[in-house]
């Protein structure tokens, strides 16, 4: 099985990261744009992976229908929230027992232990893990996968890996290790 990567292509979407990329505008009007960006991102990325089961509940005049998320998937968000802080903010809107999991890409042992004690106690559930960063560019991104696929997770697919831009060198080196994740992205760099 080859590499699932998806280029996301929403127009909202693009003219985000476009304006982020190559505008440079006002602070405080980046962070709202970030934080949009990040918001359509994970929609975008978990609407085929959330599955809804409708209840009817029997009223005196009349039927309520009541969407709810299903109870055995959990949902855990590993990013350096130093940097995509912003991105993730609004994630809680999607799944309120999401966990978010601060990883520095270059510091990961302590953020391991965390997840390892997480998968453990949800066992009994379907876990997706999202690696959420800004720019896939660096090495570390493969020890992170190493460490979560040999002690957690039995199935990559499982694990989805979103970002705003993704350097098509460590495309090639996680294609080549792990051949079966899924990647969401908006640009593919080439350098």
């Amino acid at each position: 099985m080859q590499l699932q990567i998806y280029l996301i292509s929403h127009p909202i979407i693009q003219k985000l990261v476009s304006e982020i990329l190559y505008c440079k505008q006002d602070t405080n009007y980046n962070l709202y744009k970030y934080e949009e960006l990040g918001f359509l991102l994970m929609y975008e990325v978990l609407r085929k992976y959330i599955v809804v089961k409708k209840i009817y509940i029997k009223k005196v005049k009349y039927i309520q229908e009541i969407h709810i998320q299903n109870q055995k998937e959990s949902y855990i968000i590993i990013s350096d929230t130093t940097k995509s802080y912003k991105m993730i903010t609004r994630a809680t809107c999607l799944f309120p027992k999401v966990i978010i999991e601060h990883i520095g890409l270059n510091q990961y042992k302590n953020g391991y232990e965390n997840i390892v004690n997480y998968t453990q106690s949800l066992s009994h559930k379907l876990i997706y893990i999202l690696i959420v960063e800004l720019h896939l560019n660096n090495y570390s991104i493969i020890k992170i996968l190493d460490s979560i696929i040999k002690r957690d997770i039995k199935n990559s697919n499982q694990i989805l890996i979103i970002c705003i831009t993704c350097s098509n060198k460590i495309l090639e080196k996680l294609g080549n290790k792990y051949n079966n994740l899924h990647i969401y992205t908006t640009k593919i760099t080439y350098k």
